[in-house]
């Protein structure tokens, strides 16, 4: 358990403030303000990724290199990276290098395409390489090749079927696919496997997108009772209530949520719009703009604030968020089904 965990709340706003300066391109005090967060504490990690990607962005590959070195240590420890190893060209005969810089391209630029790249080179110097294969399987997923993905995590499961982390990724990919059943039966083997709150997380997303609630409430519980801090399970659930019209309750798993971290995205999306709902219009777009200060292009949330600002009466500000997130995706609009408001 780290130490500063009471700290969290401090730290996670030291990321967000970091996070609105890079995004204005004040990456120096971006960098002075990501410096203050200390190795004991869980948002570190998350501060190591952002200033790779920061030096990255200024064109600094030393730095970056060495910035997400310790953050793929930090993350998967150290029989993963070598610390000792220091920058250079890249090394077109080294499978594990190949390795680094796809996993660059998938962590620091979102570029799948390039990852995958990297990845085939390194899996033809060397092809007796999981993460590699699950990487590339994963690369596939992101930039919309679900088949190939499959294709590729079934290989992986050839090799290793008592992974549940494979099994895991199985069934996220079948669900992007709309084969819910195959979904299902991916989770089920990764829980048989080993008892873990992702998958049943999982389970209870495809549960609600079908209305059977039910099921969803029980699968999230599950996933909360394996792990308290899941908090994709937490605001799950809080949702659920909300939608289910079940104020108190949504509320009390939002409270658990915010608790866990409040600054994450999913969390202040799904409490804005369970304001919303409850025509607490005001105190949804709170949340709406918190969100927006972490990515200003979610069309989504822009359209919800959109709602919000209308029904306040605030007409041209309503326009330009609904205009705004029409640009973004023309598919924004279908949120109008989402969202109930409830009349006087």
């Amino acid at each position: 358990m780290k130490d500063n965990e009471n700290k969290t709340s401090e730290y996670q706003y030291l990321l967000d403030m970091a996070d609105r300066l890079w995004l204005q391109d004040k990456f120096e005090e971006a960098l002075e303000i990501l410096d203050e967060i200390p190795h004991d504490c869980k948002e570190y990690s998350t501060s190591l990724y952002m200033k790779s990607m920061i030096m990255g962005m200024r064109g600094d590959k030393e730095n970056s290199f060495n910035a997400f070195k310790e953050f793929i240590f930090e993350e998967f420890g150290p029989d993963f990276v070598d610390m000792d190893e220091e920058y250079k060209p890249i090394d077109m005969n080294d499978p594990e290098e190949l390795f680094y810089c796809g996993l660059t391209e998938f962590y620091i630029f979102n570029d799948y395409e390039s990852a995958i790249k990297y990845f085939d080179l390194s899996l033809k110097l060397n092809d007796n390489q999981n993460e590699v294969l699950r990487y590339k399987a994963l690369s596939y997923a992101y930039s919309g090749k679900l088949k190939k993905a499959i294709k590729t995590i079934d290989v992986l499961i050839k090799i290793d079927s008592d992974n549940p982390a494979y099994w895991n990724d199985k069934g996220m990919i079948l669900s992007q696919l709309n084969h819910i059943s195959k979904a299902h039966k991916a989770f089920d083997k990764a829980i048989e496997i080993e008892p873990a709150s992702i998958p049943w997380t999982n389970k209870g997303i495809l549960y609600y997108r079908v209305d059977n609630f039910d099921e969803a409430l029980e699968c999230f519980k599950k996933a909360i009772k394996l792990d308290s801090s899941d908090i994709e399970a937490i605001v799950s659930l809080a949702g659920l209530y909300s939608k289910l019209e079940d104020y108190d309750a949504a509320e009390r798993y939002f409270e658990m949520a915010e608790k866990v971290d409040e600054g994450n995205i999913v969390y202040l999306v799904e409490r804005g719009k369970h304001l919303l709902n409850q025509n607490q219009f005001k105190k949804s777009i709170e949340y709406f703009d918190r969100a927006l200060e972490i990515d200003n292009e979610l069309a989504d949330v822009l359209m919800y604030k959109s709602m919000a600002l209308s029904e306040m009466g605030m007409d041209c500000e309503s326009e330009v968020c609904f205009k705004r997130a029409i640009d973004l995706d023309p598919d924004s609009i279908n949120i109008f089904d989402e969202v109930l408001i409830i009349e006087e």
